[in-house]
C-alpha cells in the first residue's frame, strides 16, 4: 500500500489536497505498524495538532519528487531489514518536512503584517 501511495503523489496534475491526503496515509501507515497504544494516541494527537497550522492542504508539498524518493528510500530500508538507513532517511525526512513547514509559516506571517 505504501508503494501505491507513493506513486499517487507523483502522478502528474494531482491536487494539492490530494496529495496531501495520500501523504497523510503514507506517514499514518508508516507510523502505525507498531503495538504501542499510548505512543499511536500521542501521534494522532499531534497530527491533529498540527494539522490546523502547518498548511500542507493548502500548499501541497512543497518537493513531490523528493518527497516520494524519501519516502521509496524508507520502504526499501525496511524491506531490505536495514532499520538504521530507514531511520536516517526518516529523520532527514522528517526535518526536512519540518524546514518546510517553518519557511512557509514565516512567509505566511511576512504577507500578513
Amino acid at each position: 500500500r505504501l508503494d501505491e501511495l507513493n506513486r499517487g503523489m507523483e502522478e502528474s496534475g494531482v491536487a494539492a489536497a490530494s496529495r496531501y491526503s495520500l501523504d497523510s496515509e503514507f506517514h499514518q501507515i508508516l507510523a502505525g505498524t507498531h503495538d504501542n497504544a499510548s505512543l499511536q494516541q500521542e501521534l494522532d494527537r499531534l497530527r491533529r495538532m498540527v494539522r490546523g497550522y502547518d498548511g500542507a492542504w493548502e500548499r501541497g508539498l512543497a518537493d513531490v519528487r523528493g518527497s516520494c524518493a524519501a519516502h521509496a528510500a524508507i520502504v526499501e530500508a525496511i524491506r531490505g531489514g536495514d532499520i538504521l538507513l530507514a531511520e536516517r532517511t526518516l529523520s532527514q525526512h522528517w526535518v526536512e518536512g519540518t524546514d518546510v513547514v517553518c519557511e512557509w509559516l514565516k512567509r505566511r506571517e511576512g504577507e500578513s503584517k
